[in-house]
Parts: structure tokens; C-alpha cells; sequence
């Protein structure tokens, strides 16, 4: 249906063939159209929407910063005018209220970007604290959009393999935006990776050339340059520790300016991640947590890896039933190849140290699950046989997995041991929670590693 509008030009998608460029118009509400006239920046422009092209153009002048500031703070308070996060009782409600003002700042900037069609790249973590989060900012831009876009958003979605945001994608995303042109900039939002020496270039390279928005709960080395991160929010930095979710984190941010539901994702995450805020006897996050881990532990293009592919299939009771049964198969098989392969040692303390060439559960050809999502449920396995007091060490090529039981955090800190191993060995990295972390150096090197790693643990050899 045609359609009089006017408004302010934000962003341009350009095209190699310039009659195809594709208009933000930022007015009473978003329009993504092509014109037959080249159109530029802050240019006020009005005439007819009709199949998605804007027809019967006239440039009305520049448009001032007050009037862009103002257009654009209509819709950004709008979106955030009104919202309840609905976390009266919860155990860390006292910690998002510390955060809260942070993370507005953040929604704010990612509003920003949302509205004027600036191009937004959100990557997360490939796991199932990670891919909660995104389903639950996903639904989140898809209600907003429905509420004020007349088109889509242009947000992609990124699943990270890697702990680290690297210089190879730092310049894979800068390659995407070198195809925009917008009076926001481009952005950047990152959830549950990223706070590791190895995201430090990428920071550097960033400043200036694309703002961040960065969530995480991993505990942030000593000297991490937050800085020179515009919106970087960790729960460490407000009193808190890993046991919010970044997957929650998350999920609680999006709520800010959408009244989409995600309480399903946050006690998902909270379940992924082993916090002790997860309700253990939730049958339906814990379902939804095993398929996360499922969708997101498998490459290729099926099972899904876009929130928008994994909540299709987590909102069909028949889909998600079969994903349930196939990743409980794969697990159960797992499980059963890595407890009959375990090496078991103690050390003065008693604590019982579990040792795992995960190459026995590699050989079974199973899609699922991967290295270090097998660590932790085999963790939880074996703590609960022995009553705590447990450790799980799981190596594969060139990885080792460390997973630590919650009542001898005193006794074991795996963050000090691997920095303690990156002093002596510049080709060792890795990093991740005081109960579960990983370390990541040669394969060749892996069998030393393994005796120095037991000789540092008092294991009785």
C-alpha cells in the first residue's frame, strides 16, 4: 500500500549498481527504501513508500543535529519508556539494580544504531549461556522492530567459536560495514567472550572505527583495558561474580526496551553455565539448555546456528522434542565411552582429581558433545558420586578443559595456575571461570603439560 512519508536520511546500504542503495528514513517511524535519486546523509526528504522504493522523491534541505537528536531520542525513549524487568525476589536482583544505569547507557547505543539502520553485528558465545542471550536480544529487536519498523532491522548474528573477539574477526566485521554509510556508526555487540589478553589487538584496532557494546561475567586479568570499550559491562565490576549469567546479563538488557519474554532463555543460561541460580528440577530449561548446547556444539548449517533458526525449533514442541531425544542419545553414549577411559588420582587434600583423553569419546563419530560441554556434564557426574571435592581435567589436541567443583574453590584456583603457566610459556593461553576453565597451547605439547598440570595439583602419580 503507497504511502506519504518524510523524514530524515540515517544510513545508506550501498549497492555496486547506486539505483539500488537501500535509504534508512527515520520519520514517526523506520523506512528501508531504494530511491531512483542518490540521496544523502541528514538530508530531510519526503514522497511516497510504495514496493519498497520511495517514489516521487523531494530533498527538503539538511536536517540540523537538534532535529536528528530529537527524532531519534523520541523513539529510544519510547522503546525504553515503561519496561518492568519482573525481578522482585531474585537472588541477584541487588546486583542488576548496581547495573541497571550501565546497561541503559548501552541500550541507548544499540537503539541508537537500531533506528537510524545502522548496521549491528551481534556476536555470541558458541555455547549455551551464549546462544541464550542472543535468542533472548533476538526476540527482543524482532518486538521493537514489529513496534516501529517498517522493514528489518540490520542486525547480523555471529556465533564465536572463540574465547577471544580476534583481529580476524575485528576485520571480518569491519568488512561488512565498509558497506554502509550512517550517521551512527557501526556497532558491535559481544556477549560471553571476549574479557582474555588475546581480544586485546582487536580492542585496539576498534577505537574509533566501530563502537562496542561488550557483556560478560568472566573475571577481567589484571590491567583488562575496559576504557577503551565505549559500553563494556562485566558483573565483577558491580560486586557481583559468574554466577549471573552473561546469557541472563543479556536477556535482562534486552528487556529494557522490549516486553518480549526470555525468562525461559535466563534460567536456560543459568542452567547452561552451572550457576547456582539455576532451578535444577526446571524440566524446560533444562531441555532447553541441552539443546543450546546441542545446536550450538554441531558445525554446518543444520542444526540451526541463527537465534532465529534455534527458537524456531525450540518453540515446536514436536522439533524440539526430537532435538531433546537425539542430544540425550549422543550424551548418554558419551558419557558412558569417557567413564570407562578415566584416569583417577587424589592429592593430600583428598581431593579427587579425574583425568580424560577425550579421544575415546571422539572415536564414537558423535556430532555432540564437544570437549568442553562433555567436561562439564561429566563433572557434575562424577561430583555428585563423590560428594564434591572433585576435579575434571579433559584434554583433545590442543585443548584442556579443567572443571572444579564449587567447595574446593579454596583450595584449586585454576585462573592462578594458568596464568602462572602463561609466564613460562608464551605459546599457552586460555582463561574462563575459577570452576571451569581451558588451556589452549600445541598438541605437541599437551602430554608435558598434562604431568606439569598433575605435579601442580599434588595428584599422587
Amino acid at each position: 500500500m503507497d504511502e506519504k512519508i518524510s523524514g530524515i536520511v540515517t544510513a545508506v546500504k550501498m549497492q555496486p549498481n547506486p539505483i539500488d542503495n537501500v535509504y534508512t528514513i527515520l520519520s514517526d517511524r523506520v523506512y528501508r527504501l531504494r530511491s531512483g535519486i542518490d540521496l544523502k546523509l541528514m538530508e530531510r526528504v519526503s514522497g511516497v513508500a510504495s514496493g519498497g522504493a520511495l517514489t516521487e522523491v523531494e530533498v527538503n534541505g539538511q536536517a540540523t543535529e537538534k532535529e536528528y537528536k530529537e527524532t531519534v531520542s523520541r523513539h529510544i525513549d519510547g522503546a525504553l519508556s515503561g519496561k518492568r524487568l519482573l525481578l522482585e525476589g531474585k537472588p541477584y536482583a541487588d546486583l542488576v539494580a548496581r547495573m541497571t544505569p550501565r546497561l541503559l547507557d548501552a541500550a541507548r547505543t544499540l537503539l541508537e544504531r537500531l533506528v537510524t539502520g545502522a548496521p549491528v553485528i551481534v556476536r555470541f558465545h558458541n555455547d549455551g549461556d551464549g546462544a541464550s542471550g542472543a535468542i533472548g536480544l533476538y526476540r527482543a529487536v524482532c518486538s521493537l522492530q514489529d513496534d516501529i519498523s517498517e522493514a528489518e532491522f540490520d542486525v547480523s548474528w555471529r556465533m564465536n567459536r572463540s574465547i577471544a573477539y580476534t583481529t580476524e574477526a575485528f576485520y571480518s566485521d569491519e568488512l561488512r560495514f565498509n558497506g554502509y554509510n550512517s550517521v551512527a556508526g557501526p556497532l558491535v555487540l559481544i556477549t560471553d567472550f571476549g574479557t582474555t589478553e588475546e581480544s586485546l589487538e582487536a580492542i585496539k584496532l576498534a577505537k574509533g572505527r566501530l563502537e562496542l557494546v561488550w557483556m560478560d561475567h568472566h573475571k577481567p586479568y589484571d590491567g583488562f583495558p575496559r576504557g577503551m570499550i565505549g559500553n563494556y559491562i562485566n558483573t565483577w565490576d558491580f560486586g557481583g561474580d559468574s554466577a549471573l549469567s552473561a546469557g541472563a546479563m543479556t536477556c535482562i538488557f534486552s528487556r529494557l526496551f522490549s516486553d518480549a519474554d526470555s525468562s525461559d532463555m535466563i534460567e536456560a543460561s543459568f542452567v547452561s553455565d552451572y550457576s547456582p541460580y539455576a532451578e535444577t528440577g526446571n524440566k524446560r530449561a533444562n531441555d532447553i539448555s541441552l539443546m543450546l548446547d546441542y545446536f550450538t556444539s554441531r558445525g554446518g548449517s543444520y542444526p540451526p546456528v541463527t537465534p532465529k533458526q534455534i527458537d524456531a525449533i525450540i518453540t515446536d514442541d514436536g522439533k524440539s522434542a526430537e532435538m531433546v531425544a537425539n542430544a540425550r542419545h549422543s550424551l548418554e553414549e558419551a558419557m558412558r565411552a569417557g567413564l570407562s577411559n578415566i584416569r583417577r588420582y587424589s592429592n593430600n587434600n583428598g581431593i579427587n582429581i579425574h583425568v580424560l583423553d577425550f579421544g575415546h569419546v571422539a572415536n564414537l563419530g558423535l556430532e555432540y558433545p564437544l570437549p568442553g560441554r562433555f567436561s562439564s556434564k561429566l563433572q557434575s557426574h562424577l561430583e555428585s558420586l563423590n560428594n564434591g571435592r572433585t576435579m575434571t581435567i579433559v584434554h583433545y589436541g590442543s585443548y584442556i578443559s579443567m572443571r572444579v567443583s564449587r567447595d574446593i574453590l579454596g583450595s584449586i584456583d585454576v585462573l592462578q595456575l594458568i596464568a602462572r603457566l602463561k609466564e613460562s610459556d608464551a605459546t599457552i593461553g586460555g582463561g574462563g571461570h575459577r570452576e571451569a576453565a581451558s588451556i589452549r597451547t600445541t598438541k605437541e605439547k599437551i602430554p608435558d603439560l598434562m604431568k606439569l598440570l598433575l605435579i601442580e595439583l599434588g595428584a599422587q602419580i
